[in-house]
């Protein structure tokens, strides 16, 4: 199923995308809603130089006016289809004041990825900027995963750095009357309520047709822990890989990049003894 920001960027021509959100964003908002935390997609850069400020101020400013210039907008119903409206200019870039070693990168790296962001009240995204002891900055952009996916980040990185301003036609926040919202909105819901009937057929046809792949998965689930209050960092790693290389050895084992990157990880799970009592290792990729 396509997001909006999918949907936004695979049309070229001047027109205005439709703000109703989808329905897998809207989920992703539903989860945050309820688990009081959602998924936050990070781009860090290590520049050894160090980073230009004012080129990065304004990337910064650019990016306001492509698909992260955007907020959630709750519908009035219950049980309404939420939408997307324009958010106001972005803030400065976040520049710590005390730098840090290289060694421990990766831990403000982490601290970066905690720092609040929220869909709906905003910052929907911040980027910040770390020195590093001896020369060489830093950078960081946490963008919350309801605003937009990974493909829809990288477009907006790159027509921000373009300067290509995008006109989404998005409304001002709370731009809609009461009534004007209610009416639109349950109209919404009720054209959507008159393809529940084949989407439920459809689904269950699917489960029939993969009753066992189902089963399967079922077994192979882990228990589910106990809620954990304190904040926990997941282990991370980093690696430099010739990408022509790493090509070459998909290519070779008929797979693809995705493919062997999967499996190369797949493979550090079980070396580092991160498998179930079948002795499978679960990878577990996000969805973009």
């Amino acid at each position: 199923m396509e997001t909006l920001s999918e949907r936004v960027f695979s049309d070229r021509a001047p027109r205005r995308a439709d703000n109703t959100v989808a329905y897998i964003d809207q989920a992703s908002y539903v989860g945050l809603r309820a688990l009081g935390r959602g998924p936050v997609i990070q781009f860090t850069w290590i520049y050894e130089r160090g980073v230009d400020l004012d080129g990065l101020r304004r990337l910064c400013r650019n990016l306001g006016q492509t698909i992260l210039g955007r907020r959630l907008e709750r519908s009035p119903l219950p049980f309404g289809r939420h939408r997307w409206v324009a958010a106001p200019p972005p803030g400065d870039i976040e520049v710590m004041a005390v730098e840090r070693t290289r060694e421990s990168i990766w831990e403000w790296v982490s601290a970066r990825a905690e720092k609040p962001v929220d869909p709906e009240t905003g910052p929907a995204w911040h980027l910040a900027v770390q020195p590093l002891t001896g020369g060489g900055d830093a950078v960081s952009l946490a963008v919350s995963h309801t605003v937009s996916d990974a493909g829809g980040i990288i477009m907006s990185i790159a027509e921000a750095l373009d300067g290509t301003a995008r006109d989404l036609g998005y409304p001002p926040p709370r731009s809609r009357s009461l009534p004007t919202a209610l009416r639109q909105d349950f109209g919404t819901t009720l054209s959507t309520l008159r393809r529940v009937p084949s989407a439920v057929i459809g689904a269950a046809r699917i489960a029939r047709e993969q009753k066992d792949e189902l089963a399967d998965s079922a077994k192979a689930a882990q228990p589910v822990r106990p809620h954990v209050a304190d904040s926990v960092t997941v282990p991370t790693l980093a690696v430099n890989v010739d990408l022509a290389e790493f090509d070459a050895v998909a290519s070779a084992l008929g797979g693809t990049r995705n493919v062997l990157f999967a499996a190369v990880a797949a493979r550090l799970g079980r070396i580092i003894g991160r498998v179930d009592a079948a002795g499978q290792a679960m990878v577990v990729v996000p969805g973009q």
